[in-house]
């Protein structure tokens, strides 16, 4: 927990230097078309992944010594998926990009679409698998060595007069490699080689990650949904505005996030349904009281520091800031109890939950996007 958490503050620190340079090198246009040329393939990944990745994290957690087949067979899984969805986000842009992403050029976006691609099939899996196995001290040392890559890389672009959404995806893609061939070798000496028994396992992990997998989509498109309409309504100076906001806000889920990644497997492998529960319930309890207490102080911070931070160009994210903060402390305690379901495989309560939230969300947004802007 410890080591994960000193990587999660590496990752919060130079995560809004990097929200920071974007801004004041990109300005509200480009950091608006940099956020949907990434949000469109990132859209297309969450229907087609299958939420692969749970379902490694999930049987690599409980069924540690079959690690190399569950690991080849996802491998293997994971290639496919990644050709499906360049496939379709180039589809996607040539029959939709006009409702979808207007005002973006489709070039960055088939260029986007092909780079995640690429790192995809190579490396998507990995981060499951350190999860599964409870890699949590070499996760947390490779976030710590590794976050001050992308602002590093951004800095020297924008010294050279060269930072723009194209070099920043490229940028993207070389740091994708580095942490992706870094967490490829640590898992190679831990695991030991690879074994591909595909009969045996790909129905398991497609039906548990099927499970699991409307769940995943409906919650990306609760926190994702807005960005696509706020675009549609009022442009892409707007949408930066408002992807700045939320880089920036989500930050607070820094402590959800390293319960939840502990919290999945280990509730995967307990057996003892009191501990489960006493876990849980603690665990959620300290994430709630510590993200509020963050909200409240950020919220009246927030004035000063993001003129500071951003630009004063950036000064209309605030109020999308302040507005997002009381969604992002509950969200902080669901996702603790989202992951807990998960790991006792009742992914069908997640579904219900998020389906109801996504049905609210929509009307709601559709209704005071036009009349409000960021605010609505």
């Amino acid at each position: 927990m410890l080591h994960m958490g000193m990587g999660q503050a590496s990752s919060l620190f130079f995560g809004l230097m990097t929200a920071s340079v974007l801004a004041r090198g990109l300005g509200q246009e480009g950091r608006g078309t940099l956020a949907m040329v990434i949000l469109l393939p990132m859209t297309v990944a969450t229907f087609l992944n299958m939420s692969l990745g749970s379902a490694v994290v999930h049987f690599v957690a409980k069924e540690k010594e079959q690690i190399k087949g569950i690991v080849g067979t996802s491998f293997v899984i994971n290639i496919v998926l990644g050709l499906l969805q360049f496939l379709v986000t180039c589809m996607a842009v040539q029959f939709a990009g006009q409702y979808l992403i207007s005002g973006i050029d489709y070039n960055l976006v088939y260029l986007s679409a092909f780079l995640t691609m690429i790192n995809t099939v190579l490396f998507g899996i990995g981060p499951s698998v350190i999860l599964g196995i409870g890699a949590f001290k070499f996760q947390g040392y490779l976030a710590s060595c590794t976050s001050p890559l992308m602002p590093m890389g951004y800095l020297g672009l924008l010294f050279l007069g060269h930072l723009s959404v194209f070099t920043v995806i490229i940028t993207n893609f070389i740091i994708g490699l580095i942490v992706g061939i870094i967490t490829v070798r640590y898992l190679f000496r831990k695991i030991g080689g690879l074994e591909f028994p595909i009969k045996q396992w790909t129905k398991q992990l497609l039906v548990y990650g099927g499970y699991c997998h409307l769940s995943n989509i409906i919650t990306f498109f609760n926190y994702r949904l807005d960005m696509y309409l706020l675009n549609y309504f009022k442009g892409i100076g707007p949408t930066g505005l408002y992807s700045s906001a939320v880089s920036i806000s989500e930050r607070l889920w820094m402590l959800s996030k390293i319960a939840s990644s502990i919290i999945f497997p280990k509730i995967s492998a307990m057996q003892n349904e009191k501990e489960k529960q006493h876990l849980t319930v603690t665990v959620c309890g300290v994430v709630f009281l510590m993200t509020g207490l963050a909200a409240i102080l950020f919220w009246y911070v927030a004035p000063y520091v993001i003129p500071v931070l951003l630009g004063a160009e950036f000064f209309g994210s605030v109020v999308a800031i302040q507005w997002l903060l009381p969604g992002i402390v509950t969200l902080s305690a669901g996702r603790v109890l989202s992951n807990d379901l998960a790991g006792r495989g009742k992914t069908n309560l997640n579904t219900i939950s998020a389906a109801f939230m996504l049905v609210s969300n929509v009307a709601m947004n559709l209704y005071l996007i036009p009349i409000y802007g960021i605010k609505g």
